[in-house]
């Protein structure tokens, strides 16, 4: 945007409606039943990656793409609403660890099948495995309970629901906390994250080979947090659970700046992958046990646009930090990030403690 306009302001504006946009799908979300929700956006993308299939011309792939990830934007946000809805209220936190295991496993397994895949039946059979996956999760999709309906109510107008969404986030002292922290926080993990292998080569000193047993040390990680701590966020509400781990990680991040070799890394990032694991699935029970049925969709898209904003600003600063500066300035820039999202929010326990704002327009499920 700012290449063809020269202009800060035009790229505020295109921030500002991407913001709108992004809780918009949410209010949508809120709208509908959120298990229809998801199963339309699946039977969607299985449609657009078989077209894939057909598809030859660079502006036809860009927007099948397109259309895959604005599916994404509706099912993810739906996903996290009808999660606490179908999920008895005491082993949420439970449910959570296993998604956040089961998107971990799929994340690994998916770019090994897919590899796979493209190396025996070709990209095109790729994508249609791609589309029965879509596919399957849409069967599986109907067998979940419907929730009960509520009530049929008059809904005020899409742009009311949006503004009601707003208000909502701005009316809650933690939620606005809690945005202030992911902010920190994404502007930490989302350039290190790219950068990870910079570090490998330039810091570490490690070869090709331990820079993908350093990876897999992380996801191995992230893979036990739940399986070890997710019992523990249904045992306790404390936010502490959300802001403790961003303290470690910020101490990891600055370790890693000045250490070599393999091993005492290799054993840092998976003691950082535990804590982002476990960090999250505490994030992600609290909202879903705080926010009203009603507002999930659109506070849960909030935090989404949040954090896609910021990671694509973290990767531009980084890569500016390690060209002007040097990799361990990125590192240690990102622990002090990460410690100050875990003292801001450390700050705020007492919030999380606060009532809810009022619903006004009360639950949709």
């Amino acid at each position: 945007m700012f290449s063809l306009t020269r202009s800060g302001l035009s790229v505020s504006v295109a921030v500002v409606f991407e913001a709108l946009l992004v809780i918009m799908f949410g209010a949508v979300v809120d709208r509908l039943p959120r298990r229809r929700v998801m199963l339309v956006a699946d039977v969607v993308r299985c449609g657009l990656a078989l077209l894939m299939v057909q598809t030859s011309t660079i502006p036809a792939i860009y927007a099948l793409a397109f259309g895959l990830a604005l599916a994404g934007v509706f099912y993810g946000p739906a996903y996290q609403a009808l999660l606490p809805v179908v999920v008895p209220g005491h082993v949420l936190g439970r449910a959570n660890a296993l998604s956040w295991s089961a998107v971990q496993s799929s994340h690994v397994l998916g770019a090994a099948i897919g590899g796979a895949a493209v190396a025996v039946v070709g990209p095109h059979g790729a994508f249609v495995l791609n589309a029965a996956t879509f596919l399957i999760s849409a069967l599986l999709l109907l067998r979940v309970p419907e929730p009960p309906a509520t009530e049929a109510t008059a809904r005020p107008r899409l742009r009311t629901d949006v503004r009601h969404g707003v208000a909502f986030i701005g009316a809650d002292p933690f939620i606005r906390r809690l945005l202030a922290v992911q902010v920190l926080a994404v502007l930490s993990v989302g350039g290190t994250g790219a950068l990870l292998v910079v570090l490998a080569r330039e810091q570490l000193r490690v070869d090709e080979a331990d820079f993908g047993f350093l990876v897999a040390a992380l996801g191995v990680g992230a893979f036990l947090g739940p399986l070890l701590f997710g019992r523990l966020v249904d045992r306790t509400d404390s936010a502490a659970l959300i802001f403790i781990p961003y303290l470690v990680r910020g101490v990891i991040d600055a370790a890693l700046a000045f250490l070599t070799g393999f091993w005492v890394p290799a054993a840092l990032l998976m003691l950082y992958g535990i804590n982002t694991s476990t960090g999250g699935i505490a994030y992600t029970t609290l909202l879903q046990r705080r926010i009203p049925a009603g507002y999930r969709g659109r506070v849960f898209s909030a935090f989404t646009m949040v954090w896609q904003t910021g990671r694509i600003a973290s990767l531009a600063l980084a890569g500016l930090l390690v060209d002007v500066l040097s990799i361990q300035a990125v590192y240690v820039g990102a622990g002090v990030l990460l410690v100050a999202a875990g003292l801001l929010g450390l700050s705020a326990l007492s919030l999380a403690a606060s009532p809810t704002p009022t619903d006004p327009d009360g639950p949709v499920d």
